[in-house]
């Protein structure tokens, strides 16, 4: 199924991707969902879950991962 943002969106440049986001930031009242298309994203090289993951190793991508989030206090919170 194809959803209107990606049958009729278009691409943006940078600057324009800020300026519709902050028009729309500024009328968002209580939450708000981000969809981005057409990208691709990589951790660094040394992100040893994503590489895991890659490796087809789930497990251990989730260990590490939630080894990280509590390490981290700000993403043990979320």
């Amino acid at each position: 199924m194809i959803s209107g943002a990606t049958r009729t969106g278009r691409r943006l440049t940078f600057d324009q991707g800020g300026q519709q986001f902050s028009k729309a930031w500024s009328r968002i009242e209580w939450r708000f969902l981000k969809l981005e298309c057409w990208q691709a994203y990589e951790e660094l090289d040394t992100n040893k879950s994503q590489e895991a993951y890659r490796q087809g190793d789930v497990e251990q991508a989730r260990d590490l991962l939630r080894d990280d989030a509590e390490a981290d206090p700000d993403l043990s919170r979320s």
